[in-house]
């Protein structure tokens, strides 16, 4: 569990030095209620609030990842707009989130070195099994599709 532990400490900490290489502040300080977000100001600065309340640390990793995504890949939807569509800036910074969290060719070593079951591949990648089903589907929707053996876990 040590180890585990050091590589999402790992994780998080290279996603605070590109916040900070990025000029993006992140304020732990946020109500429970807020859980996670990231704002872009007026004058372009953006800001990622986590709340730190009953947060493990898996998913603290994943929210700083999400919202990281929002401020690297400008996804932030102002609501002024009839066009605007949440769920596109949303899959944005999911799909940023996963690719750094979980990258596809890892995701295929990481099966066909045997881990196959979605507890196996949270552990390995040090997130919940929630982000691990996303990455997949998200993943396959673009075409990318996971090794056989995730889907043979159980051969004869």
């Amino acid at each position: 569990m040590q180890n585990t532990l050091n590589r999402n400490t790992a994780k998080l900490n290279n996603l605070y030095i590109l916040a900070e290489k990025n000029n993006i502040p992140i304020d732990e300080d946020c109500p429970a209620e807020i859980v996670s977000m990231s704002l872009k100001l007026k004058d372009g600065t953006k800001i990622i609030g986590i709340s730190d309340v009953e947060n493990s640390e898996y998913t603290k990793l994943e929210l700083v990842a999400h919202e990281m995504g929002h401020c690297i890949t400008d996804s932030f939807y102002v609501g002024y707009s009839p066009f605007e569509l949440r769920a596109k800036h949303e899959r944005r910074a999911d799909r940023w989130a996963v690719n750094r969290l979980v990258p596809f060719r890892s995701l295929c070593k990481a099966v066909e070195d045997g881990h196959r079951e979605l507890w196996e591949l949270a552990e390995y990648f040090d997130v919940s099994c929630q982000f691990i089903e996303k990455a997949i589907k998200m993943y396959e929707q673009k075409g990318n599709v996971v090794p056989p053996a995730f889907y043979q876990k159980y051969e004869g």
